[in-house]
């Protein structure tokens, strides 16, 4: 198997499930639109054994085709921070989840599905693998059908990570409950914490809660440690005797006292037939929900006060590994809420989880900018629904030695859009460890892909570039100005790019969408208005040229034209014109409306995306109030100046 994989062959999608030291996503493979599920660990978890990483990986992926109770690994690759393994798709949920949605459950049923973990354990320590993190959250079906294959996920994967660093995490940040008294007491542990933990699944099957559930981490522990549990009579009344003493031999404190698994495949709760579940054994759904849902909702209560301490008491944490040690001494399921408040927050904050898909080797830098994209609108619209722009007509010359030459100004200004754009596009995936370098190979990216990233240079080519060398003049740029824009141009071509490139989902065929193509088109719908537009202006300054000088013309473009804000109302007629041609009969800035209508249809094209859509967003927030202080500008200088024109909308506004 090779140990890389082809640039920006996966897509990841939403998040299916947060494990103990891992996250899991959805995952596309771009060429073939296939799914998959994509598992991605952190590599500090394995410092110092990173040369056991890939040698490990591929006995896994073989060992998991040969049992039809595993889990498939497809593949892995790796990154600079993570460690992505690719898996099949298990749609048909969770164990428990299954079992709460059945019509009907029996103790049979519970048999069946434990012989089937047993077996796939079987065949893992057959072949010198020890799980060492069964809990019913690692046992998926494959299928939605009522028949489906039981898989066990995330075998072997602790052999991967730093044993030391793997018991601190499912004792700080995983379920204890699920785990053998010699992890603990750090005596030494192999294949039989596994079955310790098929008893504790087993229990739990039949019951609804596990064996040891106590009200805090330090009591479950102590509890594992003694194997302290019981057969409550009120909730096993109808449970076989032969069931109880299966759990009996598998949650032996001494390893050496287990059952084996192949012993446990031969016990009689898994081998001899159950009696009918008519008449002697009873539905046991009832009871088994009924205990899940009593023992959850209490716990949630308890938890959330402990998720609130956890957060007082580790906000001062340097760093991960004193965290973890801490969470050891302490109540340890805090720390677990902890996590689960902190991820439960990012994933579902104003429900953008849709739109923001992150990769974790970018996920807190590339969510910090969005999250600050986000307000970049509302800020833009209310600082300008009261005060002026500090340029075009509204150009003041009294911060005169805070001003940069027009042209230049504006050439360099724009130009930090496109460059940054172009630098965060062609630069590595975080998804591809072996991709150290700039890819601008046709392969690296889809026509989709390469399409959206055309439109975006196209508009800055002619924006930055044509506008800067076509215009007659254009007028100084205030430093405060050109910085808020350069700022700006920064957090929107990075956004824009990565989501392109590396976090949005765009496989080869997706330009042929109807949504791509409408897109498209608005874009160049509003950019023929805006390119329009510009020429009209472009030649009434020409006209104007001649009546002014050099030193005092100012640019007279609806968006950009200049004037001394105190020049007198004679003055500024000698030097404007009121443009009459195509939009300027209705509207007074049609080129601000072409560019709001270029990045909507920008938006509709790249669809799903959050940083396309705060765009067109921001684009109206920063263009309407201008577009209103012009149309004021007009009427206070110009008498004649038509009452019926709007700001920017047609016959509207």
């Amino acid at each position: 198997m090779s140990n890389v994989t082809v640039p920006c062959q996966y897509k990841t999608g939403r998040t299916l499930g947060q494990g103990t030291y891992a996250v899991v996503k959805e995952a596309q493979h771009i060429k073939t639109g296939q799914f998959f599920a994509v598992k991605i660990i952190n590599k500090k978890l394995m410092e110092g054994r990173e040369h056991m990483v890939r040698n490990e990986i591929n006995v896994l992926k073989k060992v998991s085709q040969g049992h039809k109770n595993i889990l498939t690994l497809v593949d892995y690759f790796e990154t600079l921070n993570n460690l992505y393994l690719v898996t099949d798709w298990a749609r048909g949920g969770e164990l428990f989840d299954r079992i709460l949605a059945k019509g009907s459950y029996f103790e049979r049923d519970a048999a069946n599905l434990v012989r089937s973990i047993t077996e796939a354990v079987a065949y893992l320590h057959d072949n010198g693998i020890v799980h060492r993190d069964l809990k019913p959250e690692n046992l998926l079906f494959k299928t939605e059908d009522e028949d489906s294959d039981l898989l066990i996920a995330d075998f072997g994967l602790s052999r991967i990570i730093d044993s030391e660093k793997f018991h601190v995490l499912t004792t700080t940040c995983g379920t204890p409950g699920y785990m053998a008294p010699e992890i603990f007491n750090k005596s030494g542990h192999g294949k039989p914490v596994d079955l310790w933990a098929i008893g504790v699944i087993t229990y739990f099957l039949l019951c609804g809660y596990t064996p040891f559930d106590r009200e805090s981490a330090k009591e479950e522990m102590l509890a594992i440690l003694n194997a302290d549990y019981k057969f409550d009579q009120e909730y096993w009344e109808g449970i076989s005797d032969t069931a109880k003493d299966f759990i009996n031999r598998l949650l032996t404190v001494h390893p050496l006292s287990r059952l084996t698994a192949h012993q446990a495949l031969s016990h009689p709760w898994l081998t001899e037939p159950l009696a009918s579940p008519v008449g002697e054994r009873p539905n046991i759904l009832n009871n088994v929900r009924d205990n899940f849902n009593a023992r959850k909702t209490f716990k949630k209560a308890v938890d959330a006060v402990k998720a609130i301490n956890s957060l007082r008491s580790h906000s001062r944490s340097s760093s991960l590994a004193n965290l973890l040690e801490a969470s050891r001494s302490e109540a340890d399921e805090d720390v677990q809420q902890f996590f689960d408040v902190k991820l439960l927050i990012m994933d579902e904050f104003i429900n953008f989880r849709s739109f923001i898909i992150p990769k974790e080797y970018e996920e807190e830098f590339y969510n910090n900018i969005l999250t600050l994209y986000c307000y970049i609108p509302i800020i833009f619209f209310v600082f300008l629904l009261f005060f002026e722009a500090y340029y075009g007509k509204f150009h003041t010359k009294k911060f005169g030695f805070l001003n940069l030459p027009g042209k230049l100004g504006w050439f360099l200004m724009e130009l930090f859009s496109p460059g940054t754009f172009l630098y965060s596009f062609l630069a590595p995936s975080p998804f591809n460890d072996h991709d150290d370098g700039f890819s601008i190979t046709s392969s690296s990216y889809t026509t989709t892909q390469k399409i959206l990233a055309s439109l975006f240079l196209i508009h800055y080519a002619n924006r930055s570039i044509l506008y800067a060398y076509r215009a007659p003049s254009i007028a100084p740029i205030n430093l405060m100005v050109f910085t808020s824009a350069i700022l700006f141009n920064l957090i929107n071509g990075y956004s824009l790019a990565r989501w392109i490139s590396v976090f949005g989902n765009y496989p080869e065929e997706k330009y042929k969408e109807p949504t791509f193509i409408l897109g498209v088109i608005i874009f160049f719908i509003g950019m023929w208005i805006n390119v329009v537009h510009d020429n009209i202006l472009f030649e009434l300054r020409r006209k104007n040229s001649s009546k002014v000088s050099l030193e005092k013309k100012f640019d007279i473009k609806d968006d950009d034209n200049q004037s001394n804000s105190n020049n007198s109302v004679n003055d500024i007629r000698k030097r404007y014109f009121i443009p009459n041609e195509k939009l300027y009969n209705y509207i007074c800035c049609p080129s601000y409306l072409g560019e709001t209508i270029e990045w909507t249809g920008f938006a509709i094209a790249c669809w799903y995306s959050l940083p396309a859509l705060l765009f067109a967003l921001t684009t109206p927030a920063n263009l309407f109030p201008r577009a209103r202080q012009t149309l004021k500008w007009y009427r206070e200088n110009f008498k004649e100046y038509p009452k019926e024109r709007k700001a920017i909308i047609p016959f509207v506004w």
